[in-house]
């Protein structure tokens, strides 16, 4: 099953759903919550999978259509580059001055602890403590625009079970040094992005995932995005691009494949 949602110049959303030749249905893949608006300019693409994805390589398996149909729509707008993570130390500039987020390693009396320092002009201007050293990297990005800053980081939190870690991140956006999570209630916040110019990111309100885009929050209706996965499993992180992203997302027991972007 595959969806288009776009919002058109009369105001209305455009929801193209493909039926299933009853020979194909292996369960039932209703879609998620269709969101209520959208912008003129933005569109969600959402292909339910059958399974998985495979990782190794990375596999989808789409109830409807293959895999390089889906993949090659978009191909080239996901390749235009957008700002790899910089997991350890992030530059970026704002207003002629120079900004640095760094982490930083603290012993305590029991373990260490990682914090993150934002710097302008070799100046400290916020400290955020981020948990446990751990697998996930710290940092994902240093963005700045119209006159802001905003640093993406994850607050991780150690599990040991015998010689085995287990990481759990909390993703959290700072925007001027004020946690966007705090300032409005999410669970977390994660995968920040300047989409075609705006700011864009995803965030967890009661168990359900929204998009931000240009200041409007949006429901999509997943349960849970695939983002922060380390070795391996990074495979299906987001994938993010000048004017898009790329994601796997969860709503139920279905799994969907789902592109977002500004494509005209």
């Amino acid at each position: 099953m595959s969806r288009l949602i776009r919002h058109s110049t009369a105001g209305t959303i455009l929801a193209v759903i493909c039926i299933l030749l009853s020979g194909c249905v292996l369960f039932n893949a209703a879609p998620a919550q269709a969101p209520s608006t959208l912008p003129p300019e933005l569109t969600i693409e959402e292909h339910a999978l059958k399974d998985g994805p495979d990782l190794e390589p990375l596999t989808l398996m789409p109830v409807e259509g293959t895999q390089e149909e889906i993949l090659s729509k978009h191909r080239a707008k996901r390749a235009t580059s957008a700002r790899s993570p910089c997991h350890t130390e992030c530059e970026a500039s704002l207003d002629g001055h120079n900004l640095t987020a760094t982490t930083f390693m603290t012993d305590t009396t029991e373990a260490q602890e990682v914090r993150a320092e934002v710097f302008e002009d070799g100046e400290v201007i916020h400290t955020v403590q981020l948990g446990d050293p751990c697998a996930i990297p710290p940092l994902w990005g240093l963005w700045t625009y119209d006159g802001h800053w905003v640093l993406e980081a994850a607050r991780v939190k150690a599990r040991r079970q015998g010689g085995a870690i287990t990481c759990d991140p909390t993703g959290q956006i700072i925007r001027d040094g004020q946690s966007l999570n705090e300032q409005h209630g999410y669970e977390e916040s994660f995968g920040f992005q300047l989409m075609d110019g705006k700011p864009f990111y995803f965030f967890r309100r009661r168990g359900q995932v929204w998009i931000s885009y240009d200041g409007r929050e949006i429901p999509l209706g997943y349960t849970h995005i695939s983002h922060y996965q380390c070795c391996s499993g990074a495979v299906v992180n987001l994938r993010t691009s000048r004017s898009m992203v790329a994601f796997f997302a969860q709503s139920d027991r279905i799994r969907y494949y789902v592109e977002i972007g500004v494509f005209e």
